[in-house]
Order: C-alpha cells, then sequence, then structure tokens
C-alpha cells in the first residue's frame, strides 16, 4: 500500500482519465471509437477502421493524432496501429 501511495500511480491514472475526458468528447465516431478503446470494449482493428484509417481521403487531424498518442501512452494502441493512424 505504501507503495502504491508513492509511487504516484492513482494520481497518473486520474489525470489520465481527466485528460481523456477533455479530449474524447463523443461528438464524432473518431471520438466515440477512441472512448471504447480506452474502456477496453474495441480491439485495433475495429478503431482503424472506424476511424477510417486506409480509405481514401484519410488524413489524420490534429484531434486524431492527440488520441491515438493518448491511446498508444496507455497501451491501447500498439505502436504499429499508431503509425497507421499518423500514416493512413
Amino acid at each position: 500500500m505504501n507503495a502504491e501511495l508513492h509511487s504516484g500511480r492513482e494520481n497518473l491514472q486520474a489525470n489520465s482519465e481527466k485528460k481523456r475526458a477533455n479530449v474524447v468528447d463523443g461528438s464524432t465516431v473518431t471520438d466515440k471509437a477512441f472512448k471504447i478503446l480506452f474502456a477496453g470494449k474495441l480491439n485495433e482493428k475495429a478503431l482503424l477502421a472506424a476511424v477510417g484509417v486506409g480509405k481514401s481521403g484519410y488524413a489524420a487531424t490534429e484531434h486524431i493524432t492527440m488520441l491515438a498518442l493518448d491511446a498508444f501512452e496507455e497501451g491501447k494502441l500498439s505502436e504499429a496501429g499508431l503509425m497507421q493512424v499518423l500514416n493512413g
């Protein structure tokens, strides 16, 4: 318990959840897909399809890039998945 208190793990997790709440407002398909990914109910392949990676005209916006980086940072998106989101 003492290690948990001093590790800051709970604080980091709370900050991550607050940051995600500010970024993922659910108003777009992309927001909804990342929200479901963060909840552990969507896999990477389905996320990439929902976001439109690989479709003609797809380009990662700054918003999509931030969501993908947050997902990568939290271990919800692999490095290969991150690169797909960033490069289409």
